[in-house]
Protein backbone atom coordinates (compact mmCIF):
# COMPACT_ATOMS: atom_id res chain seq x y z
CA UNK A 1 0.00 0.00 0.00
CA UNK A 2 1.09 3.72 -1.08
CA UNK A 3 1.92 6.80 0.89
CA UNK A 4 -1.49 8.00 0.14
CA UNK A 5 -3.62 4.81 0.34
CA UNK A 6 -1.68 4.52 3.94
CA UNK A 7 -3.08 8.54 4.86
CA UNK A 8 -6.51 7.84 3.71
CA UNK A 9 -6.67 4.34 5.42
CA UNK A 10 -5.62 6.44 8.59
CA UNK A 11 -8.38 9.06 8.04
CA UNK A 12 -10.59 6.43 7.76
CA UNK A 13 -9.58 5.28 11.30
CA UNK A 14 -10.15 8.63 12.67
CA UNK A 15 -13.63 8.50 11.50
CA UNK A 16 -14.33 5.07 13.06
CA UNK A 17 -12.66 6.00 16.24
CA UNK A 18 -14.50 9.37 16.35
CA UNK A 19 -17.94 7.78 15.48
CA UNK A 20 -17.20 4.59 17.78
CA UNK A 21 -16.95 7.34 21.18
CA UNK A 22 -20.00 9.83 19.82
CA UNK A 23 -22.21 7.50 19.14
CA UNK A 24 -22.12 3.61 20.26
CA UNK A 25 -20.47 5.00 23.50
CA UNK A 26 -22.67 8.05 23.96
CA UNK A 27 -19.27 10.33 25.21
CA UNK A 28 -20.22 13.49 25.24
CA UNK A 29 -19.14 15.49 22.63
CA UNK A 30 -19.25 19.48 22.82
CA UNK A 31 -20.73 21.23 19.13
CA UNK A 32 -18.73 22.94 17.25
CA UNK A 33 -15.17 21.68 18.43
CA UNK A 34 -14.34 20.45 14.54
CA UNK A 35 -10.68 18.08 15.02
CA UNK A 36 -8.45 18.39 12.70
CA UNK A 37 -5.96 15.99 11.32
CA UNK A 38 -2.67 16.57 9.39
CA UNK A 39 0.24 14.51 8.07
CA UNK A 40 3.51 16.18 8.90
CA UNK A 41 5.83 17.40 6.22
CA UNK A 42 8.92 15.38 5.68
CA UNK A 43 10.99 18.21 8.18
CA UNK A 44 8.59 17.48 11.09
CA UNK A 45 8.72 14.01 10.68
CA UNK A 46 12.43 14.38 11.57
CA UNK A 47 12.15 16.20 14.59
CA UNK A 48 8.78 15.65 15.98
CA UNK A 49 6.99 12.41 17.89
CA UNK A 50 4.74 9.94 16.30
CA UNK A 51 1.97 12.25 17.03
CA UNK A 52 1.62 15.46 18.09
CA UNK A 53 -1.64 17.21 19.47
CA UNK A 54 -2.21 21.00 19.17
CA UNK A 55 -4.79 23.40 19.01
CA UNK A 56 -7.21 20.74 18.08
CA UNK A 57 -4.96 19.25 15.33
CA UNK A 58 -3.53 16.10 15.78
CA UNK A 59 -0.35 15.93 13.41
CA UNK A 60 1.08 12.16 12.77
CA UNK A 61 4.40 11.72 11.88
CA UNK A 62 4.89 10.01 8.28
CA UNK A 63 6.43 7.21 9.97
CA UNK A 64 3.31 6.26 12.04
CA UNK A 65 1.78 5.96 8.65
CA UNK A 66 3.85 2.11 8.76
CA UNK A 67 2.35 0.90 11.97
CA UNK A 68 -0.27 -1.49 12.29
CA UNK A 69 -4.10 -0.54 11.97
CA UNK A 70 -4.61 -1.56 16.13
CA UNK A 71 -1.42 0.55 16.67
CA UNK A 72 -3.29 3.39 15.23
CA UNK A 73 -6.38 2.61 16.65
CA UNK A 74 -4.31 2.85 20.12
CA UNK A 75 -3.14 6.11 19.01
CA UNK A 76 -6.03 7.65 17.66
CA UNK A 77 -7.76 6.45 21.30
CA UNK A 78 -4.65 8.49 22.76
CA UNK A 79 -4.99 11.25 20.85
CA UNK A 80 -8.44 12.17 19.87
CA UNK A 81 -10.25 10.39 23.09
CA UNK A 82 -7.70 11.77 25.43
CA UNK A 83 -6.61 15.12 24.33
CA UNK A 84 -8.60 16.57 22.22
CA UNK A 85 -12.14 15.43 23.84
CA UNK A 86 -10.26 16.50 27.25
CA UNK A 87 -9.46 19.70 25.34
CA UNK A 88 -12.48 20.47 23.62
CA UNK A 89 -14.54 19.77 26.99
CA UNK A 90 -12.75 22.19 29.05
CA UNK A 91 -12.97 25.03 26.19
CA UNK A 92 -16.90 24.22 25.62
CA UNK A 93 -16.64 25.11 30.09
CA UNK A 94 -15.03 28.47 29.88
CA UNK A 95 -12.10 27.05 31.61
CA UNK A 96 -8.71 28.30 32.01
CA UNK A 97 -6.11 24.87 32.28
CA UNK A 98 -2.17 25.93 32.57
CA UNK A 99 0.19 23.95 31.09
CA UNK A 100 1.63 22.88 34.84
CA UNK A 101 3.68 19.83 34.76
CA UNK A 102 0.77 18.22 37.05
CA UNK A 103 -1.47 19.00 34.53
CA UNK A 104 -0.15 17.37 31.64
CA UNK A 105 0.92 14.35 33.83
CA UNK A 106 -2.80 14.66 34.44
CA UNK A 107 -3.91 14.69 30.51
CA UNK A 108 -1.40 11.94 29.74
CA UNK A 109 -3.13 9.48 32.38
CA UNK A 110 -6.41 11.11 30.98
CA UNK A 111 -5.43 9.48 27.55
CA UNK A 112 -3.81 6.70 28.68
CA UNK A 113 -6.81 5.26 30.56
CA UNK A 114 -9.18 5.85 27.26
CA UNK A 115 -6.65 3.43 25.11
CA UNK A 116 -7.29 0.89 28.00
CA UNK A 117 -11.32 1.74 28.38
CA UNK A 118 -11.78 1.33 24.31
CA UNK A 119 -9.10 -0.50 22.43
CA UNK A 120 -10.90 -3.88 22.54
CA UNK A 121 -14.08 -2.62 21.25
CA UNK A 122 -11.55 -2.43 18.25
CA UNK A 123 -9.88 -5.73 18.58
CA UNK A 124 -7.29 -4.22 20.07
CA UNK A 125 -6.19 -7.02 23.01
CA UNK A 126 -3.23 -4.97 24.47
CA UNK A 127 -3.70 -1.15 25.15
CA UNK A 128 -1.21 1.04 27.46
CA UNK A 129 1.32 -1.16 28.52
Amino acid sequence: MGARARWAAFLRAVRVVVRHLRYEQGVAWPQGFRLHVRCMSREESRREGFAVYQGRTLRLNRAALRLTRSDWIVLILHEVGGHHLQTIRQESRNRDVRDTPATLAAEERCATLCEKKWARAFGVRRAAR
